[in-house]
């Protein structure tokens, strides 16, 4: 017999869909997706059928308070009466939100299992404001959770670090995902195509640094610049940066560009789902020096080109997807002198198709399948 199971999310991203179809696929749940926020300020507007999906989707009403682009709170106290209606068997929420408040609270008269879905890891809480009051809410929470589902190894250690230490709350591991092999699959198909490869390689030099995201000082876009101008005093041969992205720094970078003479730095601004896995083609390198990311999909999308990466020790996903010197190297984002090495050693590295293989290779383990079944196992293992 299926078991119910709602599903908290803000707005339905792209990436979600096939996870939460595979879920659905299962033969123990029956899968029904909350939405507090069908849209998302400053993202792209994603249009669905919802009917073709093979799982339920309901609309949550409430309120939406917006602080920036990056951060929101969706505050939807209908949440109980739906959950009166609907009598899950199994809550699963997104993050530590308001959201998981009214799970938490419909948990303390029915006694529903609620499994907490969590991205964030020590080195990112620690950099947000009223950390340690936030640290004390969230162990609150978890002390109401029945599991936990963590994206990586260092989201794990955050959540049991909520814990008591000789909890036996389940911590399981399901990594955000990508379709790692239809963008593999768009990027040789840009490389077979002789026409437009023979125009990209005209445009960049020989070595390309890709970097691709919000143009945002999260993001590290003052010390990518600051890496780039070492990388080009040690180099041999020119070395292009590409940068991929919209954010608040695009003056910035153009008025360094032009002031440091950076020829080579070319600042695309968005590309469309079309195009964007060319840029990728053409790289040789993926650079990504965040202040505080808790797992950027792009790393994803790189590896699964076959990119080696280069990113910083406060990116969530780094410890489970870069092996150092095997695929890339994590790094301290403000050792400019120390990081331009690595890029240097990478790119003119004699082993560089090895890495690119390792890469491929690494990135297989986030799919869509296993992801799912992580879902389905914690629901089990709640459930008996």
């Amino acid at each position: 017999m299926k078991r119910k199971a709602v599903l908290i999310q803000n707005y339905l991203s792209p990436y979600r869909v096939p996870l939460f179809e595979s879920i659905a696929a299962s033969e123990s749940i029956e899968l029904t997706v909350a939405l507090m926020a069908p849209d998302k300020p400053d993202y792209p507007t994603w249009k669905y059928d919802f009917d073709r999906f093979p799982f339920r989707t309901v609309f949550i009403p409430g309120m939406r308070v917006v602080r920036s682009s990056q951060y929101q709170m969706c505050f939807n106290p209908s949440l109980l009466k739906f959950f009166r209606q609907e009598k899950p068997d199994i809550i699963f929420c997104s993050g530590f939100t308001a959201s998981t408040f009214f799970a938490c609270l419909y948990r303390l008269f029915t006694r529903t299992p609620i499994v907490i879905w969590s991205e964030g890891t020590q080195m990112t809480e620690s950099t947000r404001k009223l950390a340690s009051a936030r640290k004390l809410i969230r162990k609150c929470f978890s002390s109401m959770a029945s599991g936990f589902i963590a994206v990586g190894r260092d989201s794990r250690d955050y959540i049991r670090s909520l814990l008591p230490k000789k909890s036996l709350k389940p911590v399981v591991i399901s990594y955000n995902c990508v379709d790692s092999e239809a963008f593999s699959s768009a990027c040789q198909r840009f490389k077979d195509d002789p026409l437009t490869w023979s125009h990209m390689r005209d445009i960049y030099p020989a070595k390309n640094i890709l970097f691709s995201g919000r143009l945002e000082k999260i993001k590290g876009i003052h010390l990518l610049l600051e890496v780039y101008k070492r990388v080009l005093e040690k180099s041999p041969e020119e070395i292009g940066l590409i940068l991929l992205g919209e954010g608040r720094l695009r003056e910035y970078i153009l008025e360094e560009k032009n002031k440091s003479d950076l020829k080579h730095l070319h600042l695309e601004g968005f590309i469309g789902p079309d195009k964007y896995p060319q840029y990728f083609a053409v790289a040789d390198l993926f650079l990504l020096l965040s202040l505080s990311d808790c797992n950027p999909l792009v790393i994803y999308e790189a590896l699964s080109c076959g990119l080696p990466v280069i990113c910083s020790n406060r990116v969530g996903n780094a410890v489970d997807f870069v092996e150092e010197g095997r695929n890339g190297y994590v790094v301290d984002p403000f050792d400019f002198e120390g990081t331009a090495s690595k890029v240097i050693s990478v790119l003119f590295s004699p082993g560089i198709e090895e890495m690119r293989s390792v890469s491929r290779k690494i990135v297989k383990k986030a799919n869509y399948r296993d992801s799912a079944q992580a879902f389905v196992h914690i629901a089990a293992k709640l459930l008996t």
